[in-house]
């Protein structure tokens, strides 16, 4: 038995029915034979041109922006508006985004700006004073992402696989049926490059108090661990990690909070846009989301700016709408 479509391993699965959605948990057993073999094909990987590799991305981007213009996405962009209880309105701006952060140019600029030439990744390069470097990957990755969003899992698996990692994604129950929606696309790519990166893949489910994820944390061998979330996890995972004795390194992402500065200058229509806007979308729960905003000036310009975001804040409430349980109304 494979998990899912997205690897060629054979491994042993407990299948999990959680409220409508049927997921499939790794068991403990399986896993370092699983980081073995992930770590095989990383070798081979480092093979693959950096232009191969972006090539199957573009592709799912194209995939995907098909199916959104035929309207085949439809049901499953009203699945995670109920899930996350987001606006439909705002789920399908996050189905557009699909596309830029799947974007080849996308991922090669992020990669250019963290590591200089890219094309290290596939060969030595020179730096400076006749000095040569080459980039290998630092997996396997294992990826523990959040539900506030459908970007963020994406973000993370594809820079990991683009850096030739293997890559153990484990979504969100709230966002679990889109990403594997986007990543499954792969399958459909006929390239040596697409099939290497499939076999580079594999997502899953782990439940919190699960054994295989308290082996994935404090046991196994995995080059990097990448969370996304807040506390209580967050501390949970640090101090687990921190018993591994193989020394992952653990990038953590959140909880931030984003905070908006107006000066006078531009305390204008277009900065009211940009604050209401910021604050409505994700209803502040993203790490950047504005949960504080300082003004420099005035009184009397901060009181005007302050008129202004709030009508705009009405306009794009309307546009926005929360889809809110009867509890939270009749507190609210």
């Amino acid at each position: 038995m494979s998990l899912d479509p997205f690897s060629t391993y054979q491994l042993e699965l407990t299948e999990m029915r959680l409220g409508d959605l049927e997921v499939k948990e790794i068991k403990a057993s399986s896993l370092d034979r699983l980081l073995d073999a992930g770590i095989e094909a990383q070798k081979r990987a480092t093979r693959l041109p950096l232009e191969e590799r972006l090539s199957v991305f573009g592709s799912l981007a194209e995939a995907w922006k098909r199916k959104l213009s035929q309207g085949s996405l439809r049901g499953l962009m009203v699945d995670l508006a109920k899930s996350t209880g987001y606006s439909e309105k705002l789920v399908e701006s996050e189905f557009m985004l699909v596309c830029n952060a799947m974007d080849p140019e996308n991922i090669r600029q992020n990669l250019k700006s963290s590591l200089g030439n890219p094309e290290g990744l596939v060969r030595f390069v020179e730096t400076t004073g006749g000095e040569y470097l080459r980039h290998m990957p630092a997996g396997p990755v294992f990826i523990i992402s959040s539900g506030n969003s459908l970007i963020p899992p994406l973000i993370p698996t594809a820079l990991s696989l683009a850096t030739g990692n293997f890559t153990l994604l484990r979504p969100s129950l709230s966002n679990y049926r889109s990403v594997r929606e986007i990543f499954k696309q792969i399958l459909e790519i006929d390239t040596a490059a697409a099939r290497l990166l499939s076999e580079l893949l594999v997502i899953g489910y782990f439940g919190h108090d699960s054994p295989s994820l308290a082996h994935m944390l404090a046991k196994s061998c995995v080059g990097v661990i990448n969370f996304w979330g807040g506390e209580p996890a967050r501390t949970e995972v640090c101090r687990r990690v921190s018993e591994n004795p193989h020394h992952p390194r653990l990038v953590i992402n959140g909880p931030l909070t984003g905070v908006a500065i107006i000066d006078e200058a531009s305390a204008n229509s277009a900065s009211g846009d940009g604050l209401a806007k910021n604050m409505v979308l994700y209803d502040q729960q993203l790490c950047s989301s504005p949960t504080s905003a300082i003004f420099l000036g005035s009184h009397g310009r901060a009181l005007e700016f302050a008129k202004l975001a709030s009508e705009r804040l009405d306009a794009f409430g309307h546009s926005y709408p929360m889809q809110m349980p009867d509890g939270a109304a009749y507190t609210l």
